[in-house]
């Protein structure tokens, strides 16, 4: 029987400081579940869009880096 396998939103952004060029890479994924049933998958993907946002924002602002993109 065929298996179905999570789905996922995988974010790479890059944070820059425009006025002195400062910068740094973020990496975030956020797991989620699927299923065989399209309409189920298609929403299953949609609710899991906020809470990787939300997710991609706390991995940026909680990098060390972020202090010193801010203070510069």
């Amino acid at each position: 029987m065929a298996r179905v396998t999570n789905g996922w939103w995988a974010f790479l952004i890059t944070v820059r400081n425009p006025a002195t060029g400062y910068e740094y890479d973020v990496a975030a994924r956020y797991d989620f579940a699927t299923a065989y049933d399209g309409v189920v998958a298609c929403t299953n993907t949609g609710l899991a869009l906020t809470p990787s946002v939300q997710k991609l924002v706390q991995t940026t602002v909680s990098n060390e880096k972020f202090f010193d993109l801010i203070s510069q």
